[in-house]
């Protein structure tokens, strides 16, 4: 009896209560996203209606043949692989997000549709990579489950047509989804043309139009040259690189491409200027033309070794109508080139970070003065230090007894919850993240009591600093060997071997491949900043910022945590404490984002504060990299 209503509560929890929150999440946010909506019916009647299928018939098959329900808490007796199931590792959370598309566009809500429904299809994600996927794995060992829609085994199989047209559907169709996504948002007040005075040296010639449209036709062609599987999975991740970096810089770079077209004249102006009545000045940096024409011709040379030349001189006439037509400037032209050699290249660009990250994680070094140690780890968190300071003095210009008191707070409350979570003999100083948010946040309540600085402002200014002290402070994690990855059986990782470090007087897996997620940390902050930096640049209220944070954080964290091998880290009801926290950091940013509240104010430096930063740096590398060694004293010793 008490297992049937803990099943009616958890699947009341995701199909009551959950939607209804989506709901109230969209309704609140709803004064804050403006963004273009309008329902399309053959659009959103398929989306809703597909996405209930998805679901109802996938928790069907579940119950028929799993003998079972969706619910990882109590999972399926019978792993299951047929139905809707052959296509997809996860139709269930297809449909839903489905459904939330469609339901957001048939009831034209903005905030729905352009914040709340890709949100939750993140987070959705984010919990099938970062809890689901190791509960499967754990509860049906033996599966080894491929999909119709898998990629291929890499090996040098010919590739059929039917392989090669399923490149659509892993790479053409979700770019060309997002690409229309991002067209109907018309550019902000504080947009930037791209266009500078080197574009105005490029003659207008209408008639380069055909060569411009010739680029759809060549990119489509594309799949047809992957004749084996290795080329197919090569092509599909070099393009997923390609499109998570284009479409990061249409998201968090306020680049566009408007040119004011004059009259036209004949028919190449009159097919120029139809065809840019199908686009639009956003999207436009980087060109994905030429990237899929750079694309076309590197894998078309690799079916066609003899008409290489060739291919790159239609690539290059391509990038120049481009040009020619005005649909993008030269530095649209510059980034595709430069993502399209990152995407080429990037096995040996992650290759070349890990051996970075593999020297960083061992070049552990201390100086000793009497009974006082030094640890050069310390020096990633000065640098963290000095960066985070500028970065929240631009801010707070004239307030860094603020940022002083709000940093200070930080080290403090990171060692104490640290302290009472994570200490041990053989760590009497360790510092947890989620004591120095709390710290943080009650030195700010208590800073707004007494200062005419709001809350949201102050609270703003901290996350906008946050991501940037973690992305450099992780070196310090890799020569620390804290935070460190589980056991990677498959590929290149970091491989930690000094005598010092914690993987190996911990964890005892010195000389194992594990997880790079101190890498992982540093690349989601990166991101995560980019994000609120354009929200900052457009004027979007402080305390959406401080929520978004929130939610980013807590989403890549909770990914984070799931591929992490500390033995010090506690478990709560079969997951890491850690990953509830990741939970309630969403949870509370969605709650956040839901308030409103004026922009940060605009940004201006003060000299002197370089100076408070170095004196601010240089007291994070003591707190951080000097101990006592000797001493059994709490807070006394980093390590052993």
């Amino acid at each position: 009896m008490k297992t049937t209503v803990r099943k009616i509560i958890y699947g009341a929890m995701f199909c009551i209560a959950l939607p209804y929150l989506l709901y109230l999440w969209a309704y609140h946010t709803a004064p804050l996203v403006q963004l273009p909506i309008k329902d399309i019916p053959v659009f959103s009647v398929p989306l809703i209606l597909t996405g209930t299928f998805f679901i109802v018939y996938s928790m069907w098959t579940l119950w028929k043949k799993g003998k079972g329900l969706p619910m990882n808490a109590f999972p399926p007796e019978h792993y299951v692989t047929t139905g809707l199931y052959r296509y997809f590792h996860h139709p269930i959370y297809v449909g839903a997000v489905l459904l939330i598309f469609g339901v957001m566009l048939k009831f034209e809500s903005s905030s729905g549709f352009w914040l709340v429904a890709p949100i939750f299809t993140s987070l959705t994600i984010t919990y099938v990579a970062g809890y689901e996927r190791e509960i499967i794995s754990r509860a049906f060992k033996d599966q080894n489950h491929t999909t119709v829609f898998d990629l291929p085994q890499n090996d040098s199989k010919k590739a059929g047509v039917t392989t090669q047209l399923k490149v659509f559907a892993w790479i053409y169709i979700p770019w060309f989804i997002l690409y229309e996504l991002f067209l109907p948002v018309e550019s902000s007040a504080g947009a930037i043309n791209s266009f500078i005075i080197v574009d105005e040296w490029i003659p207008l010639l209408p008639g380069s139009i055909v060569i411009y449209l010739f680029s759809y036709i060549y990119s489509l062609a594309i799949p047809f040259s992957l004749d084996t599987h290795v080329r197919v999975r090569q092509f599909v991740h070099e393009m997923a690189v390609a499109m998570i970096l284009s479409f990061l810089c249409y998201l968090c770079v306020p680049f566009v491409a408007d040119y004011a077209y004059p009259s036209p004249d004949h028919f190449f102006f009159r097919l120029l200027l139809w065809d840019k009545q199908w686009d639009g000045v956003t999207a436009s940096f980087p060109s994905f033309h030429v990237i899929w024409a750079l694309m076309a011709a590197r894998y078309g040379a690799f079916k066609f070794p003899r008409a290489r030349t060739l291919l790159y001189s239609i690539s290059i006439a391509i990038a120049v109508s481009c040009l020619t037509t005005k649909n993008h400037s030269l530095a649209d032209i510059l980034a595709a080139g430069l993502i399209s050699i990152i995407a080429t290249h990037y096995n040996a660009i992650y290759k070349g970070i890990l051996a970075l990250c593999n020297r960083t994680g061992n070049s552990w070094r201390e100086w000793h003065w009497g009974k006082v140690r030094f640890i050069n780890h310390g020096i990633y968190a000065g640098l963290a230090g000095v960066a985070g300071f500028v970065m929240m003095s631009v801010f707070l210009p004239h307030q860094p007894g603020i940022i002083y008191a709000i940093g200070c707070a930080g080290f403090a409350g990171a060692a104490l919850w640290a302290q009472f979570v994570e200490g041990s003999p053989s760590l009497l100083r360790p510092f947890g993240y989620y004591g120095s948010v709390l710290g943080i946040a009650l030195t700010i309540f208590l800073i707004t009591s007494f200062s005419s600085i709001g809350l949201w402002t102050l609270l703003a200014v901290s996350v906008m600093a946050a991501p940037v002290i973690q992305a450099i402070g992780r070196f310090r994690c890799l020569v620390q060997g804290c935070c460190h990855g589980k056991i990677k059986t498959m590929g290149p990782g970091l491989c930690f071997n000094h005598e010092k470090s914690r993987v190996n007087k911990i964890s005892g897996l010195r000389g194992k491949q594990l997880y790079p997620t101190q890498l992982y940390s540093i690349a989601a902050n990166l991101v995560i900043f980019l994000i609120l930096l354009r929200c900052v640049y457009e004027s979007l209220p402080a305390s959406f910022i401080t929520g978004l944070y929130l939610i980013l954080n807590g989403a890549s964290r909770f990914v984070e945590e799931s591929l992490r091998g500390e033995l010090q880290t506690p478990y709560l009801l079969n997951m890491r404490v850690y990953q509830w926290l990741a939970l309630l950091s969403i949870i509370t940013g969605c709650i956040i984002t839901c308030i409103n509240s004026t922009p940060l104010p605009g940004i201006s430096w003060n000299p002197w504060n370089l100076l408070h930063a170095t004196l601010y740096g240089l007291l994070i590398a003591a707190v951080y990299g000097m101990d006592f060694p000797y001493s059994n004293i709490r807070f006394s010793r980093l390590t052993q």
